[in-house]
């Protein structure tokens, strides 16, 4: 396996640095350790420490080198520099030894997000015949993502004698995944306890108690993290909305007193330490996130996609990069009069507003053009889920009543809504197909040329067919009690995940009303004290000379035009990091729905900073 950049950087610096730390006694703890096993990284623990405690005392030799060759130099303050440094250092040192941590924790996350799914594939097929290599195998074909994987690698190690069975596998998978939820691998335990039970009805119970471990270990997760979240929502609140209203209404004070923070460099970077911490903190807070459940994945050669890059606007194909760069550059060349200082343009009056509005629409086409198409895609898979999961109860009370798989499809195809691509459509080819080309159950759903399924990108769709078909080569009594079984699993899944959401957008809704609707008009009035300021000083230039009067009359060091532009830059990207973060929360790491999210809120953020500056003009 070829190594990583991470571990190809670790061991040179260990490596070229060894003489340093050889005899030194370097301590880390099993975590990092254990971390190490599981990404399957080709480095030890000593080397990870030594190369981040080398690294973090290089970056502070180096910045105190530049701090005192500044000053003598340049007269710089060496504080500032010592200061950068060290929090460069700390940043470095902290990243290079958790990363392995941070790693395997982000690819349990990630994968888990399957651990009901997986645990439904197994149950299903075992409910039926209590062959736990075929369940294995059901479950390792029908699922996706790295728990797949290793279920395969558990049927792979079992038929070429390096493990002896499946049901002592199965504990050690759940030993390797189950820390990240409660549950998974209680869930596994009895899986494979049910193959030992001496009665039917014990071994059916202590399935269904497997699917209740996970779904309870989930819940369990997800209630501690909602408790957990009510610190970080207040953080982000605050730091996002108020803290930056403060330190602009402060800033003809600052310069009152002769600080140089109000000038439109140091405002700038203050602003932007906030968004870095922002960002950084959203970062810490997502970390600590349960397990999501499985993305939706529509790939880019999807039939009724665009090229990729591209966005259909009335029925026409066209670039989203370069419409982005169109748009963009067209509203912001309005603020180059200001700019430049040409005030007989007619625009001049502007001033830096183009650019703000310029590069909010060029962000929402970009986002925009880039999830919408996938969006609508997503939404149509997903209504046909649920009117096949409906489906799938009543064909299995259908077939449990003794009627043929065909009439049985009928029945609930004319029960079902007459959506070409919907779930009436698919039974409705696959008894076509069945009647008048002469195929068998599994080619009427299956078959590359004329499938019923040949046009469905839905793995749940695929995998309930699937069952049914399968299910159907034994008996019709089996493929009834599998269908009712898988639609009831699937079914508390879903109601579990519903529930999940919802709880988490009441805690988390007040980012989403932050980002969207207080931050741009809290912004957009910072802009009007500006000018209130400006007003002032221009109506005290006849009082008397006083402290008082010389505050008023000062020139401040960031004009109202100037500092529109600062804090309107800064709504856009507050928006982006408290909107992906609640999305996130919301939805897990699902980069279409955050990208459509993020696009859908821009213009009404847009609307209402514009819309405040504008009314607020009207009182100056």
């Amino acid at each position: 396996m070829e190594k990583s950049l991470y571990e190809k950087t670790i061991k040179q610096v260990a490596k070229k640095t060894e003489l340093l730390h050889r005899k030194i006694n370097l301590e880390w703890d099993s975590e990092l350790e254990e971390a190490l096993e599981f990404n399957r990284m080709q480095v030890s623990p000593r080397e990870v420490t030594a190369a981040a405690w080398v690294t973090g005392a290089a970056i502070v030799i180096l910045s105190t080198v530049i701090a005192i060759t500044a000053h003598i130099y340049m007269g710089t303050n060496p504080l500032i520099i010592l200061l950068i440094g060290s929090i460069i250092s700390l940043l470095a040192l902290y990243y290079l030894s958790e990363y392995p941590k941070i790693t395997a924790s982000t690819r349990r996350i990630k994968a888990l997000g399957r651990a009901p799914e997986i645990i439904a594939y197994l149950i299903i097929p075992l409910k039926q015949n209590p062959n736990l290599e075929e369940a294995v195998k059901f479950a390792a074909e029908n699922s996706r993502g790295e728990l797949a994987m290793d279920l395969k690698k558990i049927l792979w190690d079992v038929w070429s004698g390096k493990k002896t069975s499946i049901g002592g596998s199965l504990p050690l998978l759940g030993y390797r995944w189950g820390k990240n939820v409660k549950g998974f691998q209680d869930a596994l335990y009895a899986i494979r306890t049910s193959q030992i039970e001496k009665t039917e009805y014990r071994r059916l119970n202590t399935l269904d108690r497997a699917m209740d471990s996970v779904l309870k270990g989930i819940q369990e997760s997800f209630k501690e993290f909602i408790e957990y979240l009510r610190l970080p929502t207040l953080v982000m609140f605050a730091g996002g909305a108020i803290l930056p209203l403060v330190v602009v209404i402060m800033i003809p004070l600052i310069s009152f007193m002769g600080s140089e923070l109000g000038n439109p460099a140091n405002l700038s970077l203050l602003l932007l330490a906030i968004l870095a911490f922002m960002y950084l903190y959203s970062e810490y807070t997502l970390m600590k996130r349960p397990a999501s459940f499985p993305v939706m994945e529509i790939s880019d050669t999807h039939p009724l996609l665009p090229p990729a890059g591209k966005m259909a606007i009335r029925g026409k194909n066209i670039s989203v990069k370069k419409t982005t760069i169109w748009v963009t550059s067209l509203i912001s060349s309005l603020s180059v009069p200001y700019l430049l200082g040409l005030r007989h343009w007619s625009v001049y009056d502007l001033t830096t507003l183009p650019i703000v509005a310029g590069l909010g629409l060029g962000f929402f086409i970009y986002l925009g053009g880039k999830s919408l198409h996938k969006k609508k895609i997503r939404d149509s898979i997903r209504e046909t889920e649920k009117e096949v999961l409906e489906a799938t109860f009543q064909l299995g009370n259908r077939l449990l009543s003794g009627m043929s798989a065909e009439d049985a499809m009928i029945k609930v195809a004319r029960m079902l809504p007459k959506n070409p691509s919907g779930a009436s459509a698919i039974y409705r080819k696959a008894v076509q197909n069945i009647r008048y080309l002469n195929t068998d159950i599994e080619g009427a759903f299956f078959n590359e040329k004329i499938g019923a399924l040949r046009e469905i990108y839905s793995s749940m769709i695929n995998t309930l067919s699937r069952i049914m078909v399968t299910s159907m080569k034994k008996s019709i009594n089996s493929a009834s009690e599998s269908l009712i079984t898988a639609a009831n699993h699937i079914k508390e899944i879903q109601k579990m995940e519903s529930n999940l959401k919802n709880k988490i957008s009441y805690t988390s809704s007040m980012m989403k009303i932050t980002a969207v609707f207080i931050s741009p008009a809290i912004c957009a009035l910072t802009v009007y004290i500006a000018r209130v300021f400006q007003k002032t000083s221009a109506i005290t230039s006849s009082l008397q000379d006083s402290s008082f009067t010389t505050f008023l009359l000062m020139e401040q060091p960031t004009s109202p035009e100037i500092l529109q532009l600062i804090v309107g830059l800064y709504m856009l990207a507050l928006l982006y990091i408290l909107v992906r973060y609640n999305t996130i929360l919301e939805h897990g790491d699902d980069p279409v729905i955050v990208e459509y999210e993020i696009s859908r809120s821009l213009p009404i953020a847009l609307t209402i900073f514009l819309g405040v500056i504008a009314i607020s003009n009207i009182f100056l």
